[in-house]
């Protein structure tokens, strides 16, 4: 998504001052999208850039991305319309354009089971969560059966280079990935 102010926009430096707050526009307005989705879309902004990266230019354009996932593909239409369409009531022009897009996928619903039962099996705690990223299952559920298995990081924080596991639960995902396997190469 790239946002623009024209010069008939950058009249005040008020007006200015409210550019340089347009990226929490942009984050809040994707909040509220994906609150009024939930609970299962994902809405975030992912990557924000200001072209001109100069301490002395009041910038005139922002170039950010939106990224939008939910497990129905029909139900991305709203969130993608909805937070430019934000922008635009701030009177702001707005361009919207796809920059990588794959359709939801299911995880096997038996892999599911068999993960599920692993767990249970163990006394591991145990709760289904869609993947929306594009993780290399998203890749392989297109030729084979496919599910994952997700174990806690500290606070919640994963692909982070702040991202720890403890070796007790490294263990524990490893318990219930084989317990899994054998299930699923048995029945």
């Amino acid at each position: 998504m790239v946002v623009n102010m024209d010069e008939t926009w950058l009249t005040t430096s008020a007006q200015i001052e409210q550019f340089l707050v347009v990226s929490t526009v942009v984050q809040l307005a994707a909040q509220e999208v994906g609150l009024a989705q939930s609970p299962d879309a994902r809405v975030t902004v992912g990557r924000l850039s200001v072209p001109s990266d100069s301490h002395s230019i009041v910038p005139g354009r922002v170039d950010l991305v939106l990224d939008l996932r939910h497990p129905d593909a029909a139900s991305l239409d709203a969130p993608a319309g909805a937070v430019p369409g934000a922008l635009r009531g701030l009177g702001l022009s707005v361009q919207f354009e796809p920059y990588w897009s794959y359709a939801p996928i299911v995880f096997a619903p038996t892999l599911r089971e068999h993960i599920r039962a692993a767990a249970r099996m163990h006394g591991y705690p145990c709760l289904d969560l869609p993947s929306r990223a594009g993780h290399d299952a998203l890749n392989i559920a297109r030729v084979a059966p496919t599910a994952m298995i997700f174990i806690p990081c500290l606070k919640g924080i994963s692909h982070n280079e702040s991202e720890y596991a403890s070796d007790e639960d490294i263990a524990a995902g490893a318990d219930v990935l084989l317990a899994a396997t054998l299930a699923a190469a048995t029945q």
